[in-house]
């Protein structure tokens, strides 16, 4: 009986840490798409100027999602009080994992807020297809919704956390 416990409190926060990693990645992408359709975007003002800010800001947006998943595996591991390092392999490969199984989901609620994505009949069939498929559906989705640097580097920074966490930066975390 004990060990059942033990098992559903370790896959409850399983759950809970797969969440958290997709919120962390995902929501700021999503939140940002919110904005961008909230603020009228002149259509003949596309100066070289203009187009070189654009390309500038979506590149130091991949690091931002990349740092809002590092920020989470932080806020996390401090909040859990983890003293143990297998603690923080299972927090960062939970996270890992809920950027890549929920990145189909959430690139479904961000194509809603681009052009209406959910109002197709079958979104639900499509969501969980790819959902099945995560690995493929996340990097081939990732790549049309421009966030694939982002999540190649979430997953490095995510794994190197989880893995092989430096004596300092686990102190750091601890203290």
């Amino acid at each position: 009986m004990r060990i059942l416990l033990i098992v559903i409190r370790q896959t409850a926060w399983f759950l809970v840490y797969t969440l958290v990693g997709a919120i962390f990645f995902w929501a700021p992408k999503i939140i940002l798409t919110v904005v961008s359709r909230a603020t009228p975007h002149p259509i003949d003002d596309r100066s070289a100027h203009q187009v070189t800010l654009n390309i500038l800001f979506n590149v130091l947006f991949q690091f931002l999602l990349a740092l809002a998943s590092v920020a989470g595996f932080v806020i996390v591991s401090k909040l859990r009080r983890v003293k143990a390092a297998r603690t923080f392999c299972f927090i960062g490969a939970s996270m890992l994992l809920g950027i890549w199984v929920l990145g189909p989901l959430a690139m479904a609620i961000n194509t809603f807020f681009e052009n209406g994505g959910f109002l197709s009949p079958d979104v639900w069939h499509s969501i969980l297809f790819l959902t099945a498929i995560f690995p493929v559906s996340t990097f081939i989705g990732s790549t049309y919704a421009g966030t694939l640097f982002a999540v190649f580097l979430a997953s490095f920074c995510l794994f190197f956390l989880a893995v092989g966490v430096p004596k300092r930066f686990f102190d750091w975390i601890v203290a």
